[in-house]
């Protein structure tokens, strides 16, 4: 029946009118009313009304209300009347989610239902789109009008059977009581078993019963269970026995059990094209048209064939189970089998139950054909993980490898050893070894944690540990340490279950490689940029295609993964806010453009506004967002709505998927000029060159990353493969590390020890000087290498992520201590150590670190005290009152004359040139270096002038079996083994005129061809003319050194 008490616009009635209209449905027998109304008013009187209805067998089913609000204060009646029999109901999306404007708590709202664009009767015989809980309770009262049309059910067990039949959401945790939407089929099929449930005396049954015995008499009850309409499986019941003076539960058992029907489809499993050591799985469906439960056992099956489920399988009556088998080839051909499928299908009920019934039921058979190819072979250099050893000349690596979390706190290194079992009750590696391992532990995963396999190998004497995985395929991301845990000292990688089962029966040699590439960023203006290359081959014989990525860390600690940059022009950056479609349109394309963007446009969303129809205020607002393959993301607005004042607590940035972290640049935005602006985020490792291609029999391609960042990051470059079916796949990983480029001090040679205080001629002082060179091995401004203190690991971070730049940046650290922004409930820095360093150990902002004493640039000296006879007149600067005048008198000489007095003076220049050639093969590197060095002499004898000048060049050829990238990966060259130095040492001399001393020209050049760098070097001392007072133009000027009234040698003194 239908009674209203509302007005025609849906409001105006009265808590009174409400009463008398469930009153009036009472009093017919009503068993289910539907209320979709409410208020934040309640009412004692309403209340006990409701609970009178409850107490009679009637459901009281009603809305949780528009409000998009927590009204877990009970502030919204009737709803609020859940503990006396009210059951109150949520709004969802189509989605599952909760809907934006239903209420909701976990103490009132017990159950949730479809609400948002729900097709319902409207006035003059229409029909109209809906939104609100008003639409959800309908659904929940229909549901219970259902069950209760069929089966004699009162309200207190439809409501239950609504609650616990409800299909739990994980949306609607924490917002709705036991977190269910109702599911209609499931809450059907509890009623049924609820009704089939039947107590019989004298040929009548029915659910519950009265009955009286007489004194002395007893009356005899059937239990009657089951129906033609009964589902089958186990269920749980009880017989409630209740008298005058007491009450009885007999507990009971019971199963539904029919005959099972199994069917296979298909019959044949093909596959066309499987690529040789690759794996492909097809599907296998199994159909149960039987009313009995169904079962199965997957019987061995031959090489190449693998099955990838359970070897024994369950079908429910009406339900198909999915069954997986894969082929694995490690040769090329034609490979046929069979599938073997024992059943219990066919056999009676009783029969289909018992522990034997596969032995008889009917056999199902499945044929197999595969046919394998040769594969397409994926190389990447350099590579970090494991690989076999297949030549002197050759690697093979592993695909799909898994990394340990502590890898980043070993030193960077490389080992190549034999693999070893442990012993046979000792597989998983978890207990200590009976022997000495010597080489690269091969062990199971599962027993232990991943840390404890590594230290029990690392006890044992084990180089690496190379763990294969109990399950295909492998999932796991990376072999995680607990927290504070001791690092082990040795490396250790995760491969597949297929590969590591394969290397247990021939244990051969491999290579564990964990050094990262690293790259130098905060490198000073007159450097090049940071960059990473990586060379990608494909040395197989069918084509494929590759596509590289980055995954990088992106912790709460690292603010500047993405940085942004503001353009004043264009338009702007959206924002974070609740935002509601009320008129919008949303639409999505992709750019035609080299960038590769998806495009999502969002025209005249609205802000949320309560007071507006559908929640959709006035003020508008229009944007786009676009996600670009290299990793850039813009955010742009179309219109906004003034002021700027409202944005003030907007956010804009990035959030992680998982919603744990995120990065916020709000304050870098100028809303408050009012004009338009765009911001696009740029990612700290971006592709600068193609990152994606296809590479046929023996091509080659070079992955090229740009790196910007002032903090230390790290992560991998993942590259991942397929050929042109699609059924091989291939993958490798680089670990990539990215640290603040370095600087250190070089000290040069002491100068002579020269007298400072001419009483003294026993002690005197000598000087050098500094250079300030850089990581690259050039030479920058000594201002650059005022930082003495370097951060102890690169890669460190405390148990909760945070990198030494957190502590520092935050303010968590001040002046060596702890610092303004550490809050005083973290504790203290040894609190969040990891990897046996806290702050105060690892970072220089907390007063850890490695630090430096800046050396010395002068000091005292006693031995070979030398006094300075700068103009070489026979007297020391000491005795001398001209020390600067060639003749013992001050005169004003002019530089012109001055040549006049000296017949020779000799200069000279060197020049360097040096050229590099590489090629690459599929297994080999080879390197050119000529060095070639020009020394020009040039001689002034009176008015006559002699140049000579004399070449020399130096060739060196190296050739290495795996190239690899150097460390300076911003100027990539092939790593070699060779090191070859060649110093030459050419002498000239020449008489000079009286006063002037003697000339000793000499030059010696050192050129050293090292790993990774050419450095060449050459010094030389020759004099060139005597300086005049009145003369600055050369310098260093030429001085003569006495010790103890003898000459001692010629010196060069700065001017």
């Amino acid at each position: 029946m239908a009674l209203r008490f509302l007005g025609a616009d849906g409001s105006g009635g009265s808590t009174s009118d409400a009463m008398r209209a469930l009153e009036y449905a009472l009093s017919f027998g009503v068993r289910i009313s539907s209320n979709s109304w409410g208020g934040p008013e309640t009412s004692d009187a309403l209340r006990a009304v409701v609970q009178r209805a409850g107490e009679v067998g009637h459901l009281f089913v009603t809305a949780a209300g528009n409000g998009g609000s927590d009204v877990g204060d009970g502030s919204y009646f009737p709803c609020a009347y859940q503990k006396v029999g009210a059951l109150c109901v949520a709004a969802t999306t189509q989605t599952d989610q909760l809907a934006s404007f239903s209420n909701y708590a976990t103490e009132y709202v017990e159950i949730a239902a479809p609400g948002v664009d729900i097709i319902s009767t409207f006035l003059e015989s229409g029909y109209k789109s809906q939104f609100g809980t008003s639409m959800a309770v309908p659904f929940v009262s229909g549901a219970a009008a259902l069950a209760a049309s069929s089966f004699d059910l009162d309200g207190a067990v439809l409501r239950r059977l609504l609650i616990d039949s409800a299909r739990s959401v994980p949306a609607l945790e924490g917002k709705v009581g036991g977190a269910g939407r109702l599911d209609v089929r499931n809450l059907v099929l509890q009623a049924e078993s609820h009704y089939l449930f039947w107590l019989e005396v004298s040929g009548q049954h029915a659910a519950q019963m009265s009955a009286t015995i007489p004194a002395n008499g007893s009356l005899s009850v059937w239990l009657r269970v089951g129906a033609e309409s009964a589902a089958h499986g186990s269920h749980e019941a009880s017989v409630h026995v209740a008298w005058a003076n007491g009450t009885e539960n007999v507990p009971v058992v019971y199963t539904y059990q029919g005959w099972p029907e199994l069917q296979q489809q298909p019959e044949l499993l093909e596959w066309p094209q499987v690529p040789v050591n690759a794996t492909v799985d097809l599907s296998l469906n199994v159909t149960n048209l039987g009313n009995g439960t169904g079962r199965l056992r997957v019987k061995h099956l031959a090489f190449p064939f693998l099955n990838h489920g359970a070897e024994n399988v369950t079908v429910a009556p009406g339900r198909s189970a999915q069954l997986r088998i894969g082929c694995a080839p490690n040769a090329t051909g034609t490979f046929a089998g069979q599938a073997v499928l024992q059943s219990n299908s066919g056999l009676d009920p009783w029969s289909s139950v018992q522990a034997d019934a596969l032995e008889f039921g009917t056999v199902l058979n499945v044929s197999l054909l595969c046919t394998s190819a040769a594969p397409p072979y994926l190389e990447m250099e350099p590579f970090t993980g494991a690989a076999e050893v297949i030549s002197a000349t050759q690697l093979r690596a592993f695909d799909s490898v898994v990394h340990a979390e502590w890898e980043p706190l070993l030193p960077p290194g490389e080992v190549e050893a034999e693999l070893v079992l442990p012993e046979a009750n000792n597989s998983f590696g978890c207990a200590p070894y009976t022997s000495e391992v010597g080489g690269v532990a091969l062990v199971r995963r599962g027993g232990c944690y991943f840390l404890l396999k590594a230290q029990m190998a690392q006890a044992a004497g084990a180089l690496g540990v190379l763990l294969y995985d109990n399950q295909g395929p492998t999932t796991t991301p990376m072999l995680a340490m607990p927290k504070g845990g001791d690092v082990p000292d040795i490396p250790m990688f995760m491969v597949t279950q297929a590969l590591g089962e394969d290397l247990a029966v021939r244990l051969p040699r491999v290579v564990l490689r964990w050094a990262p590439v690293r790259v130098y960023t905060s490198r000073p203006p007159t450097a090049p940029p940071a960059s990473v290359e990586i060379s990608i081959s494909n040395l197989g014989s069918a084509s494929l295609t590759w596509e590289g990525q980055p995954r990088l860390s992106f912790g709460a600690s690292q603010d500047s993964f993405y940085t942004p940059s503001v353009s004043s022009s264009g338009i702007v950056a959206p924002f974070a806010w609740d935002l509601v479609c009320g008129t919008c349109t949303i639409s999505a394309g992709e750019s035609t453009d080299t960038g590769g963007c998806a495009i999502v446009q969002f025209t005249d969303m609205s802000f949320f506004d309560k007071g507006s129809i559908h929640n959709a205020g006035s003020d508008l607002v229009s944007f786009e967002v676009r996600l670009c393959r290299d990793g850039r993301i813009h955010f742009m607005y179309a219109a906004f709505p003034q002021p700027a004042a409202g944005y003030e607590n907007a956010f804009v940035g990035l959030e992680s998927m998982e919603g744990d972290s995120a990065i916020g640049i709000r304050s870098q935005l100028p809303f408050a000029e009012g004009k338009p602006f765009s911001v696009t985020l740029h990612p700290w490792v971006t592709a600068a060159a193609a990152t994606r291609g296809q590479l046929v029999a023996n091509q080659r391609a070079v992955l090229r990353y740009d790196v910007r960042s002032t903090t230390g990051y790290g992560g991998f470059i993942q590259l991942r493969a397929q050929d042109e079916s699609g059924l091989w796949h291939s993958e490798r990983k680089l670990r990539l590390a990215q640290d603040p480029f370095q600087f250190e001090l070089i000290p040069g040679d002491w100068g002579p020890c020269l007298v400072q205080d001419c009483s003294n001629f026993s002690l005197g002082e000598r000087t050098r000087h500094f250079q300030c060179q850089g990581m690259d091995g050039n030479f920058y401004s000594t201002d650059l290498c005022d930082t003495l203190c370097v951060d102890l690991l690169a890669d460190w971070r405390d148990k909760d992520g945070e990198s030494c730049a957190a502590y520092g940046s935050r303010g968590w650290c001040s002046d060596g201590s702890y610092g303004a922004g550490w809050p005083a409930s973290w504790g203290a820095f040894s609190d969040h150590a990891f990897g046996g360093y806290d702050a105060s150990m690892a970072c220089c902002a907390c007063g850890g670190g490695v630090r430096r004493q800046r050396p010395a640039s002068s000091e005292m000296c006693e031995n070979n005290v030398v006094a300075v006879d700068t103009d070489c007149d026979g007297l020391i600067d000491c005795d001398d009152s001209c020390p600067l005048d060639p003749s013992p008198m001050c005169t004003t000489g002019t530089s012109s004359s001055y040549w006049a007095q000296s017949s020779t003076s000799t200069s000279h220049s060197n020049t360097w040139t040096a050229t590099r050639t590489t090629s690459h093969t599929a297994t080999s590197l080879t390197t050119t270096t000529t060095l070639t060095l020009t020394m020009t002499w040039t001689t002034v004898t009176g008015t006559t002038t002699a140049t000579t000048w004399t070449t020399v060049s130096l060739t060196t050829t190296t050739t290495t079996r795996k190239p690899a990238i150097e460390v300076m990966s911003w100027a990539p060259n092939a790593t070699t083994q060779t090191t070859t130095t060649t110093s030459t040492t050419y002498t000239l001399s020449s008489t000079s005129t009286t006063n002037v001393c003697t000339v000793i020209v000499s030059s010696t050049s050192s050129t050293t061809i090292t790993t990774t760098t050419v450095t060449a070097t050459a010094t030389s001392t020759s004099t060139q003319r005597r300086l005049n007072q009145d003369d600055t133009s050369s310098s260093p000027c030429v001085g003569c050194a006495w010790a103890f009234g003898m000459l001692w040698s010629c010196a060069l003194l700065a001017a």
